[in-house]
This record gives C-alpha cells, structure tokens and sequence, in this order.
C-alpha cells in the first residue's frame, strides 16, 4: 500500500484482507496437476502464505489506529475458512464477538 500510495484507510486495509481470502480459495482448489507445476516454478502454493498476510494486515489496521468492523472480520473469517484454518477462525470469531459485533454480515 505505501509503494503505490494507497491511502492506508479501513475500507483499503479490508480489501486487502478480501485479497488475502480469496488468495487462500484458490490455493486451496489447486487441481493437483497445477500445484505440481507452480512448485516447479517454486511458487509457494501454500494457504498459510497469504492467511499470515491477512493476519499482518489486521495487525497494520490497528496501528494505524482504526477499529475492525464487522466486514473486516468477515474478511479475515472468509481468509481462515478458505485455508481450511479452523482454530484461527475460532479465534477470530471470538475476538469479533469480544469487540461486540455479531456475524450478520
């Protein structure tokens, strides 16, 4: 974001996390055939990558001294379901419903 001067706001930092998310689906439904040739590319073909990431940006979001809201947790819901993550979404969640938002999003 600061290399192609993003303004660092919370709709930006949510897309990002989306990214992030959808990033995790497609690694995730990799046809066998396609993993194995990204990985001869050395192409990390790994969910966790681009779940880390998300996480980071969760992370940034709050330095720069915003407060996630229900679409930035879903985001990053969507991220840990998607990377088939279920201990990390379990911890999302609870700290979602911690920060007093329900999922009707």
């Amino acid at each position: 974001m600061e290399l192609d001067d993003v303004p660092r706001i919370l709709s930006t930092h949510t897309a990002y996390i989306n990214v992030c998310s959808r990033r995790c689906r497609s690694l995730v439904e990799l046809s066998p055939n396609r993993r194995k040739n990204l990985l001869s590319l050395a192409v990390d073909t790994s969910p966790e990558v681009p779940l880390r990431l998300a996480e980071r940006q969760m992370q940034r979001l709050e330095e720069d001294g915003f407060t996630p809201n229900g679409y930035t947790y879903l985001a990053l819901l969507r991220a840990c379901a998607s990377a088939v993550d279920l201990p990390r979404a379990q911890r999302t969640l609870t700290r979602m419903l911690d920060a007093g938002l329900e999922p009707l999003y």
